[in-house]
């Protein structure tokens, strides 16, 4: 008999918001004949805040049975009966993880748009960063078991249930188990911890690291064992959280483990990083929201008609100024010069409202966030060897959703190969094709009554990343859009050019696509994997998958 239990919750919160000022940017625009060029100046400050938490308890318990009776029946009638005394194993468990991550990130720079006119408007934006990281994770776990019959009963403790750890746990025999650091040569504290094993000298030559775990493993006063692959052996009273060379994870040939009574642990980590870059963006095809919030066509016919008596005043005073400063005519020549002027800016205004100008069209990114620089000027603690660590400092800082290096590789390739989709279709299995197009940083307008399920996936529902969002939807026949955010994967029926909150190509927290096409059943999807050697790749709680016909784990 046994029972398995599963509960988890996640939660996150976002916030980001955007000042210009002044409030209405700096402009000035040039004209040459039938050509004008509009330069608008702003200064923008950013606050973005993001957190997420999640959790996850896990309780299994199992009892197995033992019961076997024998009956013998002689002719004469006589029978004995024989049973055997019952036997009941059972084992039990619980484990609890929980992790919350936070990000702060204020930015403050200039926004420089140039606009020819006739053409469409280009954007820049370099922006000064100041972005604090932090994460926290709790996980602890215990289980227990125990065989009772009618005599005698024993009990001992078992595995951990959660695989939250960084190093390996080994179990000893008796009350003892030890945690293994694979390339690690943790430090020798003094003369006073040194202690010989197993009837060896201190640091003498055993073999095999299973050898020299072992010896540490029977010796309660051993509490820690460095072990080269060369044979040596060396038992410590006292263990260390250092590197003896300051290489922890990469002392290769080294192998170190800390051996201590088994108890129920609660490992706990906490991490935070403040990180100072600086990036720029570019955009393009219309003037960002923060500059058009404040303006209509009004400035730009006013700007313009300026700029065209500003430039006949000059070339009037370049070509006649000599004669306009004598005679009776100059007065009455320099005035017909400016009328002629005005009149001319006054018709070419008249023309604006016309050009049905709509500044409410978002504009679109040419260039995501590109770091020019980094640097981590402030961590806590332990920083550098945190388990939790890994994901704070300036790899991962950046304006939008946090890239891990793997994926910033991809997206290279991605620019480079000019690829639509991380998800590629096999052509040669299939004359048919869905193909899909994705907008990182959009959030592509919801049209009422378009929800569908994504495969076994509700609408909305939690999955893992965002590959895994695109890939359900190129493979729904009815999915013509899905919209990904905060681990949450959104499918509609019906797609949109528009974004939610008009922010398309800034609307960080959020990617979208537009998957078309029909769905063949035959064929095949070429992924790409890159291998990343000596890494432990963060778990994320809830993420946990089935591999085709093989459980998780």
């Amino acid at each position: 008999v046994s029972v398995d239990a599963l509960i988890e919750g996640e939660g996150s919160c976002a916030f980001q918001g955007e000042r210009g000022f002044p409030k209405v940017p700096k402009t000035k625009v040039f004209c040459a004949g039938p050509v004008c060029v509009t330069i608008l100046l702003q200064m923008l400050a950013e606050l973005e805040v993001a957190g997420t938490m999640t959790g996850s308890a896990e309780m299994s318990a199992s009892a197995d049975f033992s019961l076997s009776s024998k009956i013998e029946l002689d002719p004469s009638g006589d029978a004995k009966v024989h049973v055997r005394t019952p036997e009941i194993s059972h084992e039990s468990g619980f484990g609890l993880a929980a992790s919350a991550s936070a990000v702060l990130r204020l930015g403050f720079g200039p926004r420089l748009a140039v606009w020819p006119m006739p053409g469409v408007p280009v954007t820049v934006n370099p922006m000064m960063n100041a972005e604090l990281r932090g994460q926290a994770t709790m996980a602890f776990s215990a289980t227990a078991s125990a065989l009772q019959t009618s005599n005698a009963s024993t009990s001992a403790g078992g595995a951990a249930m959660l695989q939250e750890a960084e190093q390996e746990v080994v179990a000893a025999a008796g009350q003892r188990e030890c945690t293994v650091y694979p390339n690690w040569r943790k430090k020798w504290l003094g003369h006073h911890v040194s202690m010989g094993l197993g009837g060896h000298t201190y640091c003498s030559n055993v073999g095999s690291w299973e050898t020299c775990l072992q010896l540490c493993q029977n010796d309660e006063a051993c509490h820690q064992v460095v072990h080269l692959n060369t044979g040596m052996c060396c038992g410590m009273r006292e263990a260390s959280e250092e590197d003896q060379d300051g290489l922890g994870g990469e002392n290769f040939g080294w192998t170190s483990a800390e051996c201590y009574k088994k108890v129920n642990r609660i490992e706990l980590c906490a991490a935070a990083a403040l990180n100072l870059y600086t990036d720029v963006d570019v955009q393009g095809f219309a003037l960002p929201k923060s500059m058009t919030v404040s303006l209509s066509t009004d400035w730009l016919a006013k700007a313009v008609g300026d700029a065209i008596v500003e430039g006949a005043k000059a070339m009037s005073k370049y070509l006649f100024g000599a004669v306009m400063t004598c005679g009776p005519w100059s007065g009455a020549l320099e005035s017909l010069m400016n009328y002629a002027a005005e009149q001319a800016a006054e018709a070419l205004k008249g023309l604006i409202p016309s050009w049905g100008l709509d500044f409410s069209t978002p504009s679109m990114q040419l260039l995501a966030p590109t770091k020019l620089f980094c640097i981590e000027a402030m961590t806590t603690p332990g920083f550098s060897t945190a388990p939790c660590a890994v994901e704070l400092g300036c790899s991962h800082a950046g304006r939008g959703t946090p890239k891990s290096q793997m994926q910033a590789k991809e997206n290279q390739a991605d620019t480079e190969s000019s690829s639509a989709s991380l998800l590629q279709v096999d052509q040669s299995a299939a004359k048919t094709s869905r193909s899909c197009q994705t907008f990182p940083a959009w959030r592509l307008k919801y049209t009422a009554g378009s929800e569908i399920p994504l495969g076994p996936l509700a609408y909305g529902g939690s999955i893992g990343d965002w590959d895994a969002c695109l890939h359900l939807c190129s493979t729904t026949q009815d999915c013509a859009q899905v919209v990904f955010a905060g681990g949450h994967c959104y499918g509609m029926s019906v797609a949109s050019n528009e974004d939610q909150d008009d922010l398309g190509g800034s609307n960080s927290h959020y990617t979208s696509a537009h998957c078309s096409g029909q769905v063949d059943l035959g064929k095949t999807y070429a992924r790409n994997c890159e291998t990343a050697e000596n890494w432990r790749f963060a778990y994320t709680a809830g993420s946990e998958i089935p591999l085709g016909s093989t459980a998780y784990g």
